[in-house]
């Protein structure tokens, strides 16, 4: 089984978006050390659970539009041909 997660550029753009917007939840993490399965360990934050909404607000109007052309061509090409059905026309995520 292939699982494929979204790597840390993923997170980052989230607090950066947090931040941004003025989110309530922009300062109220927690940090927490994340080991991969390849064995790298990196500083993540950790958010509420009430902020789920907000994050996946993020990937659909944010990340996913903005990036995941770029992000799959270099590690899942075969993807990309998914990203039309995902975005639309005009590059608006379908809901």
């Amino acid at each position: 089984m292939c699982l494929l997660v979204p790597d840390i550029s993923v997170g980052r753009g989230f607090a950066t978006y947090v931040k941004s917007t003025g989110s309530n939840f922009y300062g109220t993490h927690k940090t927490y050390l994340h080991s991969f399965p390849d064995g790298r360990v990196v500083d993540a934050n950790r958010y509420h659970i009430d902020a789920l909404p907000e994050f996946i607000k993020y990937i659909h109007e944010k990340w996913i539009p903005e990036n995941a052309e770029k992000y799959f061509k270099a590690r899942d090409p075969l993807a990309l041909d998914y990203l039309p059905k995902l975005l639309g026309t005009r590059g608006e995520l379908i809901q």
